[in-house]
């Protein structure tokens, strides 16, 4: 969900590039192949929001779900202990 929503990824030597399609796809891949080995897929990504869109601490704003910015994807492995 959060890989539909970025627009730009940091690459090997942290240079942001644009995600194009064929990029996206290459991260969707790596995703699965950690689902496939039984790892939980995490995405971490950020997003600058310009200066003019911040608020006071008591007001409440909803930010745009998109033009995010990857910067990574972690798998996780989950083990159940028994009980």
């Amino acid at each position: 969900m959060i890989l539909a929503m970025c627009t730009s990824y940091y690459d090997a030597s942290g240079i942001v590039k644009d995600m194009d399609y064929n990029e996206k796809m290459n991260f969707e891949q790596i995703s699965q192949g950690m689902t496939a080995s039984s790892l939980r897929c995490i995405a971490f990504a950020h997003k600058e929001v310009p200066e003019e869109e911040e608020v006071e601490v008591d007001q409440k704003v909803v930010l745009k779900e998109d033009g995010l910015t990857l910067l990574g994807l972690v798998g996780l492995k989950v083990h159940v202990g028994q009980e």
